[in-house]
């Protein structure tokens, strides 16, 4: 499929996704669990095989969350990279194109025949990560533009979020580190699983038992967290904390430096943390019933009994929203600190969706598909507003409120609207749902119109959209002044030209394109 990379390449974004303050929870529509889902659009890679990295909760519908921090870590203080572009021709050899080429005279060949799993490093426009008949390459731009087998067999990879290292297993369960100066060094053998890692530590499994260790291979400081873990694993924001619910539902903390673990509480299902250490949280007890607790990090007390699902957490600022049912129906309710509950709305059938906007405000989808809103300060809540009918299944966040489509026919297109302030101002129609894309900065929406094999590029700063191309398949966003774009796209012979836009004008840079390859967060690559 066009644009796809390996499945089983993680995102180094991922490893924080048990974060209260940045994670984005989505319950399985079956109502069977809850698990981790990356912040819609702007995860560094895309998701794989990460299968200890979830929150197991009973029962439970479509669910998001969204708050202040996301905004500051998407949307500020990240480097601006200007990528290149890495994209396969109809022979399936594999070509980068920097931005300052002018033509596939330009073109860096990278591999012959085919490759894939192609992902960026995350602040830098000097590596990228490929494979190629199952093994892993990097290429470098710093070493003379040639690339270098790294690990053989390769089962899963990943850059550090620093970039410092690449993490690896191959078929054989080695797993390994390399850090660009030497060959890859070996961390461990007969590891099962990677679960969680930063640019110091990974957390993984060997032999039925999780172990932690540096990713630098030559401090030798294994050691083992514990033989019974179940599920909800975590490294706090600071690396000092391994967190985790254990086989008999215990909610563990694990201190690195001291090599030892400490009980939180028993009967857990799911637990929110604080964005930093992990020391504060609110997490749920289930026993004869559902209850939800508050951990100061001392002692939990409880906040809530009976609970059904919860849908937003701000743990830095003591908020939470959660539903309680009652014959069939849901109760909607906001909490802070130790006050009585706020009620939001009752007589609810399901909520589709949920985002808890600068832990301020509450927007929600009912079970009509009706966008509500409500703002809350300090214990109280204001009044519930109706913002749009016949909204999608999600919202995608920006800098100044949340973009949507609603109306939706059956080729997938809808009207667009931005809402904040609980108003909803339409920006145009026949735009096509199933993908927006959001500048880093998170002032821009690129959309696609009159979608089907192609489209016209639009972008949006909150007012009429202005046309960036025309006959758009896929396009990156790395900059408002360097987009890349599929354009010209034969879905009979599975091929386009490369484009490269400034913003105004655009030039062709390589024809009989396959395909490009996304840069997560910044490209939009139809499945």
């Amino acid at each position: 499929m066009e644009g796809q990379t390996n499945a089983t390449n993680p995102s180094s974004q991922n490893n924080k996704m048990a974060d209260s303050g940045k994670q984005v929870l989505e319950s399985a529509k079956n109502g069977s669990k809850l698990v981790v889902k990356k912040a819609t659009d702007f995860s560094k890679k895309s998701f794989g095989k990460f299968k200890g990295l979830h929150i197991m909760i009973a029962g439970g519908v479509v669910i998001v969350l969204l708050l202040l921090v996301v905004l500051s870590s998407l949307f500020g203080g990240s480097k601006d990279v200007k990528y290149p572009i890495v994209y396969a021709d109809d022979e399936g050899d594999l070509y980068l194109m920097k931005p300052n080429a002018k033509d596939s005279e330009d073109a860096i060949k990278l591999a012959s025949d085919t490759s894939t799993g192609v992902i960026y490093a995350n602040t830098t426009d000097r590596y990228i990560l490929f494979t190629k008949n199952s093994d892993l390459y990097l290429y470098d731009a710093k070493s003379k533009e040639e690339t270098s087998k790294v690990v053989s067999d390769i089962e899963w990879y990943d850059f550090t979020e620093d970039d410092k290292y690449v993490i690896a297993l191959d078929s054989d369960s080695n797993l390994y580190s390399y850090n660009f100066k030497k060959d890859k060094e070996r961390l461990d053998t007969d590891v099962s699983d990677v679960y969680v890692y930063d640019t110091t530590h990974i957390v993984y499994e060997k032999d039925g038992s999780v172990y932690v260790r540096s990713i630098n291979a030559k401090k030798d400081d294994r050691n083992k967290v514990t033989d019974e873990y179940n599920g909800a694993i975590r490294l706090s924001e600071d690396g000092k904390y391994i967190m985790y619910i254990d086989d008999d539902a215990t909610l563990m903390a694990y201190s690195i430096s001291k090599k030892e673990n400490n009980k939180v509480a028993n009967d857990v299902s799911s637990y929110y943390c604080d964005t930093k250490s992990c020391k504060k949280l609110y997490y749920v007890v289930v026993d004869d019933e559902k209850d939800l607790y508050y951990y100061n990090g001392k002692e939990g007390s409880k906040v809530a009994s009976d609970i059904s699902s919860v849908y937003g957490v701000d743990v830095d600022e003591q908020k939470v929203v959660y539903t309680v049912a009652d014959d069939g129906k849901y109760t909607l309710y906001y909490q802070k600190g130790s006050k009585d509950a706020a009620k939001v709305e009752d007589d609810l059938e399901s909520i589709k969706d949920l985002y808890f906007f600068d832990s301020n405000e509450i927007y929600f989808i009912n079970e009509d598909y009706e966008l509500k809103y409500v703002k809350v300060n300090g214990n109280k809540v204001g009044e519930v507003k109706s913002v749009a009918d016949d909204v999608e299944n999600y919202l995608t966040i920006t800098k100044d409120g949340y973009v949507f489509v609603a109306d939706v026919d059956d080729d997938s297109n809808g009207t667009l609207y931005i809402a904040k302030g609980g108003k909803a101002k339409e920006i145009a129609s026949d735009v096509y749902s199933s993908k927006l894309t959001v500048s880093k900065d998170g002032k821009r929406v690129y959309y696609l119109q009159d979608y089907k094999t192609t489209g016209d590029l639009y972008v949006t700063t909150g007012g009429k959209g202005k046309k960036v191309e025309a006959d758009v398949r896929s396009f990156v966003v790395v900059k408002p002044n360097l987009i890349y774009m599929l354009k010209d796209y034969s879905s009979s012979k599975s091929r386009g030209d490369l484009f490269r836009s400034n913003g105004k004008k655009s030039v062709k840079l390589a024809e009989n394109v396959q395909r490009i390859y996304s840069i997560s967060g910044l490209s939009y690559i139809p499945e």
